[in-house]
């Protein structure tokens, strides 16, 4: 699948839907994306991944790192509806439940 990144913002609340394979090659895009979404969005940010089909480190590094930025901006960032890669990745890197509280079973 294709990776692709959409962003809508409503409610106080900013959307970040990202679809298709998260690697090194796709990690990029995904971090400025994150990035903006963290100075620009609004007080909740939620990184919509039910459409995400692979995601390896580098994906994971930048969750990481915009879950930090998220915070020290005094915004709240969370993983929502997480593929079963996702969940898989997030678990076994001891994250699911800082990045992703409540997720999709």
């Amino acid at each position: 699948m294709e990776f692709g990144i959409g962003m809508t913002s409503a409610y106080g609340r900013t959307t970040l839907a990202v679809s298709g394979d998260i690697d090194a090659a796709t990690a990029a895009p995904l971090r400025s994306a994150l990035s903006t979404v963290a100075e620009i969005g609004d007080g909740e940010i939620y990184v919509d991944m039910a459409e995400v089909t692979f995601i390896e480190s580098a994906g994971l590094a930048c969750l990481l790192e915009a879950h930090a930025a998220a915070t020290a901006a005094g915004k709240k960032l969370v993983v929502v509806q997480p593929s079963r890669v996702v969940s898989r990745l997030l678990k076994e890197a001891g994250e699911l439940e800082r990045l992703s509280p409540d997720p999709r079973p």
